[in-house]
């Protein structure tokens, strides 16, 4: 899963760090997606700074303070401790952590 804080366009579009932030986010993880996928990793993307994920009677929140701008890739598998990175991270990144959080090898070159 990978986190963008919610921000409202307006402010984006007035902040060129921001902005550039954003496209890379979106830009890394449009590179990782299809490796992902075949390696049945799903992958969920969004903009809000918070998450709860339900599993069995457990509530799992993650929360993003809203004045921070945070990104955030949480790697998560039911049973096991997340594995969680901040910051933008590149493709290489986020594909190498998502082999060594899931016990992965995805033959990459």
């Amino acid at each position: 899963m990978a986190s963008f804080p919610a921000a409202a366009q307006a402010r984006i579009a007035a902040d060129d760090r921001l902005s550039q932030m954003l496209h890379d986010f979106q830009s890394h993880l449009d590179q990782v997606r299809d490796d992902l996928a075949g390696s049945g990793v799903q992958l969920y993307e969004w903009y809000s700074p918070e998450l709860r994920l339900q599993e069995g009677s457990t509530t799992i929140a993650f929360d993003t303070p809203a004045e921070s701008i945070q990104v955030t890739y949480y790697f998560i598998e039911p049973g096991r401790i997340p594995c969680v990175l901040r910051g933008v991270r590149t493709d290489k990144e986020l594909l190498s952590t998502a082999e060594e959080c899931f016990g992965l090898d995805m033959n990459r070159q």
